[in-house]
């Protein structure tokens, strides 16, 4: 580590556990840089999701609901919503419930 925000850059466990099985990050972040670190697969009425993290001395969450059709065969379109500072349970309950149909944004 090169300076005491070097820390800062760390994946904690504690946000491991909040995306659980679907956690598809790094070990280390690059600072200021958007970072794949959850993916949702979609449930019949749902949409997969995806979720990224900036982190910067606190952590950005950006939840992307990506393009999907519902069991009715209507299309679903992308959309995202972003996160206050270090929302990693609040960003996995939403991500979970975009991709389990819980909840959707009409146009």
């Amino acid at each position: 580590m090169k300076d005491f925000l070097d820390i800062c850059y760390l994946t904690s466990r504690q946000e491991r556990l909040a995306f659980g099985s679907a956690w598809c990050g790094p070990n280390y972040f690059v600072p200021n840089q958007a970072t794949l670190v959850a993916a949702y697969h979609k449930q019949p009425d749902g949409q997969p999701a995806v979720v990224y993290c900036t982190a910067t001395s606190a952590r950005f969450y950006t939840i992307v609901a990506l393009p999907a059709t519902n069991h009715m065969g209507e299309p679903k379109p992308v959309w995202k919503l972003n996160t206050g500072s270090d929302m990693a349970t609040l960003a996995a309950l939403i991500a979970e419930s975009i991709a389990s149909g819980m909840l959707a944004l009409e146009p």
